[in-house]
């Protein structure tokens, strides 16, 4: 019988088989009844091979021919995230659902890696993605550590519910890195919070609080290792400084990966081949401003103000001095600008700062921070007058600081640039102190212990004596010798350095002062030589503490440092629970802050407005430093471009509230049905939200104009309704709304409208009050009497014949052209 063999490739496998075929099938059919079967010869198996090159065209041709893998990420993270960290975000966080749809991998981790480019190429990348991806930090307590985590509005437990939509950019010292996080849902309330939320970060214990990275603000958020720069406590180290450091190491991170890029790709460059160009390198995201910066500090600070407030709080002293000064209040901006008049400081004798208040008076001011023993004390410029804001301290001893005592003592040169001005001032030092003799004779009994006779040199002397008053005596009669010397004294053009008359008035004006300046004897010398008071009991709080050495807050050993009073509480009771032993030699207890004003508290407590805390979840708009164009041009969050100014959104939203005769209109009136809501032609949606800007019969969307507002307003507004919104758009910027409070009456505080008896003469721009009207006459009896005697109805009257004269005149011109 002959065969013919057939080669053919199962499907799923890669062996060959054989089948034969027979020339007549009813032979073979009639010799298969009646015969029994022949046997069939065993064949070699046919070996099918290809070459390496082959095998590289077929392996192409199968991955053009292949679908993309499934790109796991959630719809609102593919537009939040850049294109170079969707592929391996999705591989390493997701994972698909019996339904396909990406859940959150059980395997979790806090920060993910990006795998990054390959060591080794074996063709030209092409695309830079692989090259700039950036970490990825995920922050889900509730699914990783099973926490029991409670609502803030009714204290009720939460669940998860899924990821939440918003993936935040986070600054770090050499560049950018992703956060995301998770969502969770109270059943009772229905309020949802993310993970990141203060309130949520609060419940957990504190080692998994400090895993936390950022300090998270509206629109951009810092990594709290950058932060830490600003504490320095060294000379010169600002939030200008830092904005520098960052922005040369951002740059030189982001050229490092585009020369990597680029030298890749230049190795499969080939003489005489025209290959297409690469795909330029992405644009490097710029650093927010210093202002940014600043105020995200101040953020960071805000979430240790009570464990700061209570470390000024416990600060205690027996020698204390107050000093007052006008600079810190002229740094105040915004609506605080101007509402206070000193700033009043309190130090104890090791230099450490008790207290530091605001006050909108210098003297009566401090009344309320001197009530009580708790409170601390401050050293006044005039004895009487201290004293008598300490009633309760019947045994206090004040002294005048003596630095106040010679600058009013300088007051009566002519000029303190005077050439013999240093003269001057050098000897008035010299008549009030002297080196103490005990400490003088130890130093010289030191000197000369080898023999010599050398006497001790002025910085020997700086150096290891202390200084003391001379008596109320001694100094009266040395200062005046001192400016009798001086009196006649002129420089090389003949000036005097002295005013006669004034310098003898301000002498004997400050004699009675002399003793205030001397050392109690009850004060060791040296301790006093700058001025203060000494209490009779603790001053600064009611504390207890244990503090290191001088007072410091450094905790460790020998190069060691940390400035967080509860992690050295926390360590130091772990280490005693486990080794019996601290590895904090000097640590300072968690204090309680007991509810003392300071600063800008105190202020307020006094004018009567209320510190607004900062809110809760980052995701509220906060500050406007917050916006992109504040941060150096650079995109919001999500990485869509930002091309509004950084005061539009106030801008807008004070607009469309309050302008509604343009057609704005809020929300709730939309539905109440009072107006048909305005609609945007360019998207089709209500202008009265905070997207739009309704002015003039036109209207601005920042959806479809591409413009900013600013450009928008120079085109279509007139210059003086420009200068007028930059005027609201900076008072926005400083977060200042014209409030019902800034329309009062001077004299009754009532609102200024006719239903609460106020008007004003529009001809004269005189403002009529009847509460405060001390003939006790109404607002049309005012009014009467400033037109001169003309009621309302009369000027109506005059008002509508004018018209008519106004109607007529066109009439009469028609007819005689007629």
């Amino acid at each position: 019988m002959d065969y013919k063999p057939a080669f053919r490739f199962q499907a799923g496998s890669s062996e060959l088989t054989t089948s034969t075929s027979s020339s007549s099938s009813a032979t073979t059919s009639s010799s298969a009844v009646s015969s029994p079967p022949k046997q069939r010869r065993k064949r070699k198996a046919v070996d099918l091979s290809s070459s390496e090159d082959e095998d590289h065209h077929l392996m192409g041709e199968a991955a053009l021919v292949a679908p993309p893998p499934q790109l796991l990420l959630p719809a609102a993270w593919r537009s939040c995230l850049p294109a170079e960290q969707h592929e391996w975000v999705s591989r390493a966080l997701f994972v698909a659902d019996r339904a396909g749809r990406p859940v959150l991998s059980p395997e979790l981790q806090l920060l993910h890696h990006p795998p990054g480019p390959r060591l080794v190429y074996s063709q030209r990348p092409s695309s830079p993605d692989a090259f700039f991806q950036r970490p990825f930090f995920l922050w889900a307590p509730y699914k990783m550590w099973k926490y029991h985590l409670k609502c803030p509005n009714c204290a009720h437990k939460l669940t998860g519910s899924g990821i939440y939509k918003t993936v935040r950019r986070v600054l770090d010292l050499d560049g950018w890195y992703y956060m995301g996080t998770e969502y969770l849902e109270c059943r009772s309330c229905t309020k949802k919070c993310a993970s990141w939320s203060e309130s949520i970060r609060s419940q957990l214990d504190l080692d998994h609080q400090q895993l936390f990275p950022a300090v998270l603000t509206y629109r951009l958020s810092c990594d709290r290792r950058v932060l830490a720069l600003m504490k320095g406590r060294t000379l010169g180290n600002s939030a200008s400084r830092l904005h520098s450091f960052l922005v040369e190491q951002h740059t030189a991170e982001w050229m490092r990966r585009s020369i990597h890029y680029l030298h890749t790709c230049r190795r499969f460059e080939v003489a005489g081949v025209q290959m297409p160009r690469p795909q330029p390198p992405p644009q490097m995201v710029p650093v927010p401003s210093s202002g940014w910066l600043l105020s995200t500090y101040a953020r960071e600070s805000f979430t240790r103000i009570e464990e700061l407030n209570a470390k000024v709080t416990s600060t205690f002293g027996s020698i204390l001095k107050m000093g007052s000064t006008k600079k810190v209040r002229n740094k105040l901006a915004g609506a605080d600008a101007g509402t206070t008049l000193w700033m009043s400081s309190v130090g104890n004798e090791l230099g450490q700062v008790l207290m530091s208040v605001l006050t909108a008076a210098e003297g009566y001011g401090l009344r309320d921070m001197a009530r009580g023993p708790a409170g601390p004390i401050p050293a006044g410029r005039e004895g009487a007058s201290t004293a008598a804001l300490f009633p309760a301290w019947p045994h206090l001893a004040v002294r005048l600081d003596i630095c106040h005592f010679m600058r009013r003592l300088a007051a009566g040169v002519t000029s303190k640039s005077h050439p013999l001005y240093p003269e001057f001032m050098r000897p008035l030092s010299g008549c009030i102190f002297e080196w103490d003799a005990e400490d003088l004779s130890l130093l010289e009994t030191a000197l000369q212990a080898d023999g010599s006779r050398r006497t001790p040199s002025s910085k020997e002397m700086a150096r290891h004596c202390r200084r003391c008053t001379r008596g109320a005596q001694e100094t009266e009669r040395l200062l005046g010798e001192t400016v009798q010397a001086f009196m006649g004294a002129t420089d090389a053009t003949n000036t005097p350095l002295l005013e006669r008359s004034r310098m003898e008035e301000i002498l004997e004006t400050q004699r009675h002062h002399i003793p205030c300046i001397q050392d109690p004897a009850a004060v060791h010398p040296g301790l006093l030589c700058e001025g203060g008071l000494l209490p009779d009991v603790p001053v600064g709080g009611a504390h207890e503490v244990e503090r290191g050495p001088g007072g410091g807050v450094a905790a460790g050993g020998a190069g060691t440092s940390c400035y967080s009073g509860q992690e050295q509480y926390t360590l130091h009771q772990l280490t005693q629970q486990f080794f019996q032993t601290t590895l904090v030699e000097s640590y300072v207890k968690p204090l309680q802050y007991t509810g003392e004003l300071i600063g800008t508290s105190y202020l307020y407590n006094q004018t009567g407005k209320v510190l607004q805390p900062l809110p809760d979840d980052p995701d509220e708009p906060g500050d406007s430093k917050e916006t992109a164009g504040e941060a150096g041009g650079g995109s919001s969050e999500g990485g869509e471009s930002e091309t509004q100014s950084p005061v539009s959104d106030q801008v807008l939203l004070l607009w469309a509230q309050k302008n509604k005769g343009d057609g704005a209109q809020t929300p709730g009136e939309a539905q109440r049905g009072e107006n048909p809501p305005c609609v945007c032609p360019g998207c089709s949606k209500d202008i009265s939200v905070i997207e739009h800007l309704s002015l003039q019969g036109l209207t601005f969307c920042r959806a479809t104009s591409g413009v900013t507002l600013d450009q928008w307003l120079k085109v279509n507004v007139p210059k003086t309704t420009g200068w007028r919104m930059q005027i609201k758009m900076a008072s926005a910027a400083a977060a200042v709304f014209p409030t019902r409070r800034d329309r009062t009456c001077t004299l009754c505080s009532q609102r200024t409208t006719r239903a609460t008896g106020h008007s004003m003469h529009g001809p004269t721009r005189q403002s009529f009050c009847q509460v405060a009207d001390p003939q006790e006459r109404t607002v049309e009896q005012g009014l009467t009497e400033l037109r001169g005697g003309k009621t309302e109805k009369e000027m109506l009257r005059d008002r509508q014949r004018v018209n008519r004269k106004k109607k007529k005149k066109p009439a009469i011109l028609n007819k005689m052209s007629s």
